[in-house]
C-alpha cells in the first residue's frame, strides 16, 4: 500500500469516529497527519496497565480488548479511541489493551496531546462529553466517546405513514381508536428500572460473561390463563437455566416469552378450512382460532383482553420468582426427576450427580442458606413487536430518564418478516429504550446487519440488540461466519442468539407442521461453530417449548415420531418442544458451552 493510500485509510478511519467523524475534510487531513501509524500482531499490548500512556491512539483496522486486572471489560474496534485519560493527566494507565488480531492503529504522542486538544476546541469538548458520560453510567459501552443526539422528531407514532406489514384490516376504524385511547391510559406491565436491569444483564452477555436463554409459547392463549400452565412454562425454562448455569459457570438470563406472546405474523391473509375461505388467525390479539367466519373478523378489543391476561401472567411470574419457586432447591428436584423418568436419563445421570453435589455442599456449608437472593430469580418478559397500534399505546415516557418505554414487556424483537430497514416495525423499535431483538433469516445480508446496528444502536451501547439467528442447519454455515465477522469488526457490542426452531419446520403428509429435535440441535451446533470461528461470544438460544406433556416435535429422548403427532398435538400456530425435549436440549447446549469454556 502506497503511502498515499496508508494516509486515505486514516482519514476513512477517522470519519468513522463519532469524536471526529462529522469535521470538515480539510480538518479531517490535518487531524491525520499529526498522527504516527503502528501495527500490532495477535495477542500485542496497545496499552499496559500501571505503565505511563503514550498517546491518544484511533483504531484503524482490527479488533482489541480491554482488560482491567485480568478481566475482560470490552472490545473496541475501527474508529474507536483509546488512551486519552492517562496521557491527559500524566498517570498510569487503568488496563491492558490488548490484539484479537492484528491491529493497525494510529497515535499521536502524550506530550502533544494536549496542544492538539487547545488547537481542535470542538474535539476537546466531545472528549469531555464522553468522559462525563463514562463517569455517569460505568456500565455502558466503555469507549469515552460523546453520544449521538437521540432524534428529537421521533414518537411512538413516528411509524405511522411507513410501509407497514402483517397488521389486520380492522373493519371499525372508530372501535379501533376508542380501544388504543384506553390502551393508552392503563397502568404500565413493566417499568423504566426493570428496562434498565435487564439491558445491564444483557450486556454482561454481550461481553461473554454471561448467556441468554429467551423461551416460551409460539402463541399464547387467552383459554390457558391458569396458574398451572404459567407455572408449568416457567417450571422448564428454570430447569433449563440451571443445567447451562452449571455447565458455562456463568449468569444465565432468563427471558420468557410470556404475558404479551399474543400476535403472529403470517405467510397469507386468508386460509382454507373445510372448503370455507377464512381470514387467517392472526393470534388471540386480534381474532379467534375457531372457524367461525364471524369470530375471525380482526375485533380491537381483544387487544384490552390481551393486556389483562398479560398482566395477570406478569403479576404470577414476579409473585413465583421472588416467592422461592426458582430456589436451587426446587430446580434440581425437577432436574431429577427428569432424568429419573427420561428414556435419556442415563446420559445426564452423572451431570444431575454432580449438581446434587453441588446443592449439598451449600446446604452443609450454609452459604446464602437465610439470603433472599439464593430464593429468588429475575425472570424477563418478551414478546414479538408485530402489532404496532398495542406497542404504541402501551409506550410511555419514563420520568427518570425522559427515554420513551414500550411499557407491554422488558424486551421485544422484530421479526424476520418485518425488519425492512425502511419499514415501520423498524422504525418503531429503533427509539424505545428498551433492549431490542431482531431476528435474522438466511436472506440476511452483511450489508442489512450493518445498517441495522447503525439504526437500532448508533451509540453502541451492550444489551441493546440481540441478533437472533434463524437460518436452518444447512444454510447457517454459509450465510452467518461472514455476518458474526463484519458485526464483530465494526465494533458493534451486539448479543448473538440463535433461534433453531423457525426455519427446520416441515409439513407432513396430513398438514401437520412440525420439527426434527436432530435438525434443532443440528442448526444450534452450527451455531456455536460459526461462532468459534470468528471469535464471537454464542451468547443465546432462543426456542418455543411448553410445560406440556404435547406431541408436536419428532425425536428427543422420546424418539416420537409422526404418528404421535396426533397423540396431543395443541398448537396454535408452530410446533413447540415439550417438557422433556427442553431439557433434553438444554444438556445438549450445555455440552457446547462446557467444551467451548474448555477450549478458551
Amino acid at each position: 500500500m502506497t503511502v498515499d493510500a496508508q494516509f486515505d485509510e486514516v482519514v476513512s478511519a477517522l470519519r468513522t469516529s463519532r469524536l471526529v467523524g462529522d469535521l470538515p475534510e480539510a480538518d479531517l487531513r490535518a487531524i491525520a497527519s499529526q498522527f504516527g501509524g503502528h501495527a500490532a500482531a495477535a495477542g500485542e499490548h496497545l496499552l499496559t496497565q500501571g505503565e505511563t500512556s503514550v498517546g491518544l491512539g484511533f483504531l484503524i483496522d482490527g479488533q482489541a480488548a480491554v482488560r482491567i486486572n485480568g478481566r475482560e471489560h470490552t472490545r473496541l474496534a475501527r474508529g474507536e479511541i483509546f488512551g486519552e485519560i492517562s496521557a491527559l493527566l500524566g498517570e498510569p494507565i487503568s488496563g491492558d489493551l490488548v490484539a484479537l488480531g492484528p491491529v493497525r492503529y494510529v497515535l499521536l504522542e502524550a506530550e502533544r496531546l494536549r496542544q492538539f486538544l487547545t488547537s481542535h476546541p470542538e474535539v476537546c469538548f466531545r472528549l469531555l462529553q464522553g468522559e462525563s458520560r463514562r463517569l455517569r453510567n460505568p456500565t455502558r459501552w466503555y469507549a469515552s466517546q460523546p453520544m449521538r443526539a437521540h432524534d428529537a422528531r421521533w414518537s411512538p407514532s413516528s411509524w405511522h405513514g411507513l410501509s407497514v406489514v402483517q397488521q389486520p384490516e380492522w373493519p371499525n376504524e372508530a372501535a379501533l381508536e376508542h380501544t388504543l385511547a384506553e390502551l393508552r391510559v392503563m397502568p404500565p406491565l413493566v417499568f423504566g428500572g426493570e428496562v434498565r436491569t435487564l439491558t445491564d444483564e444483557l450486556a454482561e452477555v454481550a461481553a461473554g460473561r454471561a448467556f441468554l436463554l429467551q423461551a416460551g409459547d409460539c402463541a399464547e392463549s387467552f383459554d390457558e390463563l391458569t396458574a398451572q400452565a404459567v407455572e408449568n412454562r416457567l417450571r422448564v425454562i428454570l430447569q433449563m437455566a440451571i443445567v447451562l448455569t452449571y455447565a458455562s459457570g456463568s449468569h444465565i438470563v432468563k427471558v420468557a416469552r410470556l404475558a404479551g406472546q399474543f400476535a403472529k405474523p403470517r405467510s397469507a391473509a386468508v386460509e382454507t378450512i373445510d372448503g370455507v375461505e377464512l381470514p387467517v388467525y392472526r393470534g388471540d390479539i386480534v381474532n379467534s382460532i375457531e372457524a367461525d367466519p364471524a369470530r375471525r373478523v380482526p375485533d380491537p378489543r381483544r387487544m384490552l383482553t390481551a393486556y389483562y391476561h398479560s398482566a395477570s401472567k406478569l403479576n404470577l411470574v414476579r409473585s413465583l420468582s421472588s416467592g422461592g419457586f426458582g430456589s436451587l432447591d426446587r430446580v434440581h428436584e425437577w432436574n431429577r426427576d427428569f432424568v429419573a423418568s427420561s428414556p435419556a436419563g442415563e446420559r445426564y445421570d452423572a451431570v444431575a450427580r454432580e449438581i446434587d453435589g453441588a446443592v449439598r455442599f451449600l446446604h452443609a456449608s450454609r452459604i446464602g442458606r437465610d439470603s433472599t437472593e439464593m430464593n429468588r430469580v429475575d425472570v424477563w418478559t418478551s414478546h414479538e413487536a408485530l402489532l404496532l397500534g398495542y406497542e404504541e399505546a402501551m409506550t410511555r415516557r419514563d420520568e427518570q430518564t425522559g427515554e420513551w418505554v414500550d411499557t407491554s414487556a422488558h424486551t421485544v424483537w422484530v421479526g424476520e418478516r418485518t425488519r425492512a430497514l425502511d419499514g415501520a416495525h423498524i422504525e418503531f423499535v429503533s427509539g424505545i429504550a428498551n433492549p431490542i431483538g431482531c431476528k435474522l433469516g438466511p436472506t440476511a445480508t452483511v450489508g442489512e446487519v450493518l445498517e441495522l446496528c447503525e439504526r437500532l444502536n448508533p451509540d453502541r451501547n451492550p444489551g441493546r440488540l440481540t441478533f437472533i439467528s434463524r437460518m436452518g442447519a444447512k444454510r447457517l454455515p454459509d450465510v452467518l461466519p461472514p455476518i458474526l465477522a463484519a458485526v464483530r469488526d465494526a465494533g458493534h457490542p451486539v448479543v448473538w442468539a440463535c433461534d433453531p426452531m423457525h426455519a427446520n419446520t416441515v409439513q407432513m403428509a396430513n398438514g401437520r407442521k412440525t420439527r426434527n429435535f436432530e435438525d434443532i440441535v443440528a442448526e444450534v451446533d452450527a451455531f456455536f461453530a460459526a461462532c468459534a470461528s470468528e471469535a464471537v461470544w454464542p451468547g443465546g438460544l432462543h426456542v418455543e417449548l411448553t410445560g406440556d406433556d404435547v406431541t408436536e416435535c419428532l425425536g428427543g429422548g422420546e424418539a416420537l415420531r409422526e404418528g404421535d403427532l396426533d397423540r396431543h398435538y395443541a398448537t396454535r400456530c408452530d410446533p413447540r418442544l415439550n417438557g422433556r425435549q427442553s431439557v433434553d436440549l438444554a444438556f445438549r447446549v450445555a455440552n457446547l458451552l462446557s467444551e467451548r469454556a474448555s477450549a478458551s
